[in-house]
């Protein structure tokens, strides 16, 4: 229940309220921030968190794959065909074997959603996670942005890696994700157009 949350995390975070307030408007959190939300999550969720962070793929994205849609890759991938916003679909790759094993064993029938689940219950379970994990209740678009930056620190600052990973049309749209980010640090040397 919310309330014992709630209880649980002043109990235990109370003292660094300030600090997780001020990690508020920073919504890009680490590998090891995330591996600790998943620790506090149940199935089906802990699953979609995985995913989510390993593709950065958008929640409506995930919660309409069906069975039918993940097909075996190589190297023991597996490949997941996505609906996008216009009619388009994309295919994402989750190939970490952890993830890859949680998903197999999500994958209940050819026709049946791989995620059952209502973005309102997605929300609660993720928000009573995190804040439990790291004292900061996150939204799952937290997720998504955290792995963009992910990918834009890995690559020293290549905003296009970024880009590409988002699956964003426009470069801009990609540096709205990395206005924490030491703009010094960014490279925005790009073509235009991209």
């Amino acid at each position: 229940n919310r309330a014992d949350v709630w209880q649980e995390y002043y109990s235990a975070y109370g003292q660094h309220v300030k600090q997780a307030t001020r990690r508020i408007s920073n919504k890009s959190l680490s590998v090891a921030e995330i591996a600790q939300i998943r620790e506090h999550l149940p199935e089906p969720y802990r699953t979609f968190v995985g995913v989510q962070f390993e593709t950065a793929a958008r929640v409506s994205e995930l919660t309409r794959i069906v069975g039918d849609d993940i097909r075996q890759g190589d190297k023991g991938r597996l490949k997941i065909s996505v609906r996008l916003k216009g009619g388009d679909t994309d295919t994402l790759t989750v190939a970490t074997p952890e993830i890859v094993a949680e998903l197999k064993a999500q994958i209940k029938g050819r026709d049946e959603r791989v995620f059952p689940f209502t973005t309102t219950t997605l929300i609660v379970h993720l928000g009573d996670a995190s804040l439990l994990a790291i004292g900061i209740e996150i939204t799952s678009h937290w997720v998504r942005h955290s792995r963009i930056m992910d990918i834009i620190r890995r690559s020293e600052g290549n905003v296009l890696k970024g880009k590409a990973i988002a699956r964003h049309k426009r470069v801009e749209t990609t540096m709205t994700y990395v206005r924490e980010y030491d703009a010094e640090k960014i490279i925005v040397d790009y073509p235009v157009g991209l």
